[in-house]
């Protein structure tokens, strides 16, 4: 990539230390898949057959729908397809290590295209506290919950940089956001919503970048004056083309599911969206806001146990927390307020964002059913919050 200077790779690779490390632990060590990760493999080598997989990995929401509901689509499998034939079970490691680890160097390399060396630095030190707060196997991880983690993160990034006018990135956009949300059905609100804020901000730069009318020659007066020679619009139609494109190819296979079965994956994960089983409610998806961004977050604690914290948000959190939590969020709707006014799209799309992944966590933990087998989902479908 042009823009990834040395420096800049050198400070994303220092990023992906934690993921390097963890990856090289596991192969020396002997990784082997087991539980739903076997599954997945399994699958994954199932791709070059007859039965390829045109959806995910079972998801627990198939006791709300009443019937096999999977995660959304088989990017996973398809990603996984060759290293489950050659090299497996450590290249299976290895390539969601090394994807992870190319997420990483992209999400640094956007934070100094977007603002500057201090952004690039402070952003590769969040990523390295941000991986101290998954356990060590999440950083290499093909469980589908984990898969998606460093690819969302870089959706962020992605979105941030399509509000700002990087319009070249619609297709990489398409490809990853995809393949977050065909990963696990809980990362869909947090990536539709960066995901638009990205698409709303590119559309709004692409009309203020129209060249203005040439203003009309009085009937009778002199010519009017050449009109300043500016630079042409630039032409997004075939980035969007291709990013259509690239939609339709990593959703092609939940369609034809769809035709296939009736009802389809696709329909039994609406139905289960709309079942009216008891949920959560808002108390809990404000305890899981507070616990991702209030003091101490999530992002900057290591966690006693992967799942704990299901525990955490059922409980209240105390009034330090919920205090810095009240304040953050002011903050970021100031700087979404005053970044409109100033016309700054780095700024009014990065809070935007901000607050939009705080609204989808609550949202995801309020939804989340009373039922035990589903409510204790929480413990690792809200990883993505940190």
């Amino acid at each position: 990539m042009r823009f990834v200077k040395p420096t800049t790779l050198a400070a994303g690779v220092g990023a992906s230390l934690p993921v390097i490390v963890s990856t090289v632990h596991a192969v020396d060590a002997g990784v082997q898949p087991a539980g739903d990760r076997a599954i997945i493999a399994l699958r994954a080598y199932e791709v070059f057959t007859a039965h390829t997989p045109l959806v995910g990995q079972y998801s627990a929401s198939s006791l709300v729908s009443g019937a096999i509901t999977h995660s959304p689509g088989p990017l996973l499998y398809w990603l996984l397809a060759i290293p489950a034939r050659v090299g497996a079970p450590a290249s299976l490691a290895i390539v969601m290590g090394a994807v992870n680890t190319l997420a990483t160097i992209a999400a640094v390399a956007l934070a100094r295209r977007r603002a500057g060396v201090p952004m690039m630095i402070a952003s590769a030190l969040a990523l390295i506290l941000l991986s101290r707060s998954w356990s060590p196997e999440t950083l290499y991880d093909i469980w589908n919950p984990s898969a998606g983690l460093y690819p969302f993160t870089l959706v962020l990034f992605l979105s941030w940089s399509l509000a700002c006018g990087e319009y070249r990135l619609l297709v990489l956009t398409a490809l990853v956001a995809s393949f977050v949300v065909q990963s696990e059905l809980t990362f869909l609100a947090p990536t539709a919503g960066a995901v638009a804020i990205g698409l709303f901000g590119l559309l709004v730069w692409r009309v203020r970048r129209r060249p203005p009318a040439p203003a009309a020659q009085e009937p009778g007066g002199p010519p009017s004056a050449e009109p300043s020679v500016r630079a042409r619009p630039p032409r997004i139609w075939p980035w969007a083309v291709a990013a259509l494109l690239v939609l339709a190819a990593c959703w092609t296979a939940p369609v034809i599911d769809e035709f296939q079965h009736s009802p389809g994956n696709l329909t039994l994960l609406a139905r289960a969206a709309e079942a009216h089983d008891p949920k959560q409610g808002a108390a809990v998806g404000w305890h899981a806001v507070v616990r991702a961004v209030g003091i101490v977050p999530w992002w900057l604690r290591v966690p006693a146990q992967p799942f704990e914290r299901f525990a955490e948000v059922l409980t209240p959190p105390g009034s330090v927390a919920v205090v810095s939590t009240v304040v953050l969020l002011a903050a970021l709707l100031l700087a979404l307020l005053a970044g409109l006014i100033a016309r700054a799209a780095d700024i009014a799309a990065g809070a935007a964002i901000g607050l939009s992944c705080c609204l989808a966590l609550g949202a995801v933990a309020a939804s989340t059913p009373l039922r035990p087998s589903i409510a204790s989902t929480l413990g690792y479908t809200m990883w993505w919050g940190s």
